[in-house]
């Protein structure tokens, strides 16, 4: 057995033993509509301060939208494990008391690339931590969160503000063409308050005609007239009266954005590049690099199967982490 696993969650039992009441997911959730919606999260622990406050982010996201939460670790060799095992399942215990969630935590040995694949495989969203302020590696074996988010194909938190409340102002990038509806879905979905702070920013490296251009004017109000209906079709949407969002890859508008508003969180969609990170690094990975706000790398999310429902358990573990989601 190449992982451990301190038990799964029973709905209607006890936790695992321990004292306590574990509530079943969904049970009190506030539930929202539109293309992501986050039944399985998975969070990767070096068992530091910085994962367990990703942990907590993490366990706050998933009481929201009523999910699974699975914590892992991964280490090369035997050695360590229990100790890695026992913290894992302490953390689980104190995110179970609190937020009445379910919560699967594993230690797992071999290759870390390929057991967070393997872990990835079913998940919805992929949650690390990361330190305040400029930062540009990740916690784990020096893997950036751009590579992570490439790497599993799944939407990529990176957690740096202490998790004491849900998201409540979020700033959402959207490229022409590139995932706008999705991009503002999951802003709103992902905030925890009334409204998603949207804002409009036409940048000349934008598939927009340049500012000086006599007809810039005519398009950009073509342009923005889309975003409203984007925001009006979406399902879940929810924005101010007046929304308005950045619809730019400027890194500068971005940061100049932060500066003013605080949000706790910035997301961010990652466009598939052909050239390698350090050649011509992506916007997330430059924008890793300096902001001080949690960030949501977005990926192309995959459709979720009609037949799937809130209520499925996580299955007993196999060799690999692939198989604790339920299908």
């Amino acid at each position: 057995m190449r992982a451990s696993n301190f038990g799964e969650p029973k709905l209607a039992q006890p936790d695992f033993t321990r004292p306590g009441k574990l509530t079943a997911p969904g049970a009190d959730s506030r539930l929202r509509a539109g293309p992501f919606p986050l039944k399985r999260i998975l969070v990767l622990s070096d068992l530091t301060d910085v994962a367990d406050n990703a942990a907590w982010r993490a366990g706050l996201l998933a009481r929201e939208h009523g999910a699974w939460l699975r914590i892992v670790h991964v280490r090369p060799w035997h050695e360590g494990a229990v100790r890695a095992q026992r913290i894992l399942e302490t953390l689980a215990w104190r995110l179970q008391e609190h937020l009445r969630i379910a919560v699967v935590a594993q230690s797992l040995r071999g290759s870390l690339r390929r057991e967070i694949a393997a872990a990835a495989s079913g998940a919805d969203l992929l949650v690390t931590g990361g330190s305040a302020g400029r930062w540009t590696r990740s916690w784990i074996a020096d893997i950036h969160p751009d590579t992570l988010a490439q790497h599993c194909g799944l939407p990529t938190l990176v957690v740096r503000k202490a998790a004491t409340q849900p998201y409540q102002r979020v700033i959402a990038g959207v490229q022409h063409g590139l995932g706008a509806p999705t991009s503002i879905a999951v802003a709103s979905g992902m905030a925890g308050g009334p409204h998603v702070q949207m804002l409009r920013e036409f940048g000349k490296d934008i598939e927009l005609l340049p500012r000086e251009h006599h007809g810039f004017e005519s398009r950009a109000g073509q342009v923005e007239a889309r975003i409203h209906h984007l925001a009006q079709a979406t399902p879940g949407a929810r924005m101010k009266e007046a929304p308005c969002v950045i619809f730019t890859r400027s890194l500068d508008v971005l940061l100049e954005k932060e500066e003013v508003l605080f949000p706790d969180l910035v997301v961010v969609p990652r466009a598939a590049g052909k050239l390698p990170p350090w050649i011509a690094p992506s916007l997330p990975r430059r924008l890793l690099a300096h902001t001080r706000a949690d960030t949501l790398i977005l990926q192309a999310i995959r459709p979720v199967p009609a037949t799937s429902s809130l209520g499925d358990a996580p299955t007993p573990l196999g060799a690999h982490g692939a198989n604790v989601w339920s299908s």
